[in-house]
């Protein structure tokens, strides 16, 4: 776990640099406009999982099971060529769909917008976007196989390709409509570099057939899985669509930036998880609660080493980071007052992650979608309640009790599986709550000493650099001993 979770952080890291390094190039050098469309594009790059009906989360459990058999007739490997055939189509009618509708939006949202060769950006758009939507398959395969390093490898370099190409054109000077041309390339040669991983580890073959009659034969685990992820994404983004109704285009981009950064803080949970989901399913299947409970424990302080220093940290320094961040004032004061409601909510919202993916191991995506449906009903009440009481942007303190209610849900269901998940319940609460407490005291204290003032740039990078790196230190080391000691017990 710890060396596969090493692989998908570094994916994660890199792919986290050149969103924030691309996001904020588009803002100084394209406008508030182009971020805005940018912004857009990130909404629906995530909510692209919608179309997958359950066909990534069922193929990386049917690796995770079938792992070691690379026959070409074995079920989980004709499984996965179906699904490629699926997904081709679905992505094919997702990128006319998204050409033809973008345009249509930006008018309707802001006629005053003005934007040149809209029409060539929406067909870019929509089919970097629908190349994008493939990929889950392939990304999915290899993490069930555990081939995490190989579906690492292809992110990570990718991700610098995009830093390196886009960055270094958004500096030297482009426009929108080459920024989505050079998305839609790359993600191109990206699908390729999956599809040649999976090739390599004998997971793809050209001589294995699809099998559609195995559709039926997973179809109770997808059907609910499709569900969930629906509503999973709508609870995720609905915060996105609901303020985009309540501001203008300009203040959507700030919003989705900020948003965005809050998103790959959380990302780094995935890394994780995505460990931890086949190899709970493996010890789950084989009735190994010792292997079960290690994982939990693990992965557990994973996440929070990944997420609460730099999570907690944002929501104490943020302020200071705008000051930082952006020298045009519009921005900074657009930005301000988002980073605390945001990132606490961000905290709070990736320890669902856990019992979440044990869900899934057991086979209950039913209760999945059963949390997620009434989390959705309460998200959307009270977020949009919040907003026309106490306006844009004090509404958005709504947001860290909203992240409270999936989390809730998702315990008090797991606690009632056993006596073993009870453990797992009193241990994501305790060491939760004991760590956010010793991080915000400390954060508390640090921000008095030295909060950003008017100073040279290195002054002001110490000041807001060193609480969070002393703040992980101290926990990363603490992990390193703890799991020195359970080893050795072991």
């Amino acid at each position: 776990m710890f060396l596969h979770t090493l692989a998908h952080l570094g994916g994660r890291i890199f792919a986290s640099l050149a969103g924030f390094i691309i996001t904020m190039l588009i803002t100084a050098k394209l406008g508030a406009a182009a971020m805005g469309v940018f912004g857009i594009y990130m909404v629906l790059q995530n909510f692209i999982a919608v179309l997958d009906g359950g066909m990534a989360l069922t193929i990386n459990r049917a690796m995770a099971i079938g792992a070691g058999d690379t026959s070409p007739d074995a079920d989980h490997l004709r499984l996965f060529r179906t699904y490629e055939w699926i997904n081709l189509g679905i992505g094919a009618v997702f990128t006319v769909v998204a050409a033809i509708v973008l345009p249509q939006i930006i008018h309707h949202w802001s006629s005053q917008t003005t934007i040149e060769n809209i029409h060539t950006i929406g067909l870019l758009f929509g089919a970097a976007l629908g190349v994008k939507f493939m990929q889950m398959l392939y990304q999915n395969t290899l993490f069930g196989a555990h081939r995490h390093l190989d579906a690492n490898a292809v992110i990570s370099l990718f991700a610098i390709t995009r830093i390196l190409l886009i960055g270094g054109m958004l500096i030297y000077g482009t426009d929108l409509c080459m920024v989505f041309a050079l998305f839609f390339g790359l993600n191109t040669l990206e699908l390729f570099g999956f599809i040649i991983a999976c090739n390599r580890q004998g997971i793809w073959h050209l001589r294995t057939r699809p099998d559609f009659s195995l559709i039926k034969k997973y179809a109770s685990f997808m059907a609910p899985v499709s569900a969930y992820t629906i509503v999973a994404l709508l609870i995720a983004q609905v915060d996105r669509i609901v303020v985009g109704h309540f501001i203008s285009l300009e203040q959507f981009g700030a919003y989705s930036l900020v948003a965005g950064y809050a998103a790959g803080v959380a990302a780094l949970s995935y890394a994780p998880a995505n460990v931890f989901y086949p190899t709970m399913t493996q010890a789950i299947h084989h009735a190994d609660h010792t292997a079960a409970a290690l994982a939990v424990r693990r992965v557990l302080n994973f996440i929070l080493f990944l997420t609460f220093p730099a999570a907690l940290w944002v929501v104490f320094y943020g302020m200071d980071l705008s000051h930082l961040l952006f020298k045009d004032t519009a921005v900074g004061a657009m930005t301000a007052p988002l980073w605390p409601p945001l990132f606490l909510a961000c905290a709070i919202s990736v320890l669902s992650v856990i019992p979440y993916k044990i869900f899934l191991a057991h086979q209950m995506p039913k209760l999945i979608l059963k949390v997620n449906a009434i989390a959705l009903i309460f998200y959307i009440a009270l977020l949009v309640g919040s907003l026309m009481i106490l306006k844009y942007p004090a509404g958005l303190m709504i947001l860290p009790p909203l992240a409270t209610i999936p989390l809730s849900l998702y315990l008090f269901y797991l606690a009632r599986i056993g006596e073993t998940e009870q453990h797992f319940v009193q241990q994501i609460l305790l060491r939760s709550t004991a760590t956010a407490a010793a991080l915000s005291v400390f954060y508390m204290l640090a921000h008095t000493i030295s909060a950003y003032a008017p100073r040279p740039l290195w002054q002001n990078l110490f000041a807001l650099g060193w609480p969070p790196a002393v703040a992980a230190l101290a926990y990363g080391s603490y992990i390193w001993h703890w799991r020195a000691r359970e080893d050795s017990n072991l």
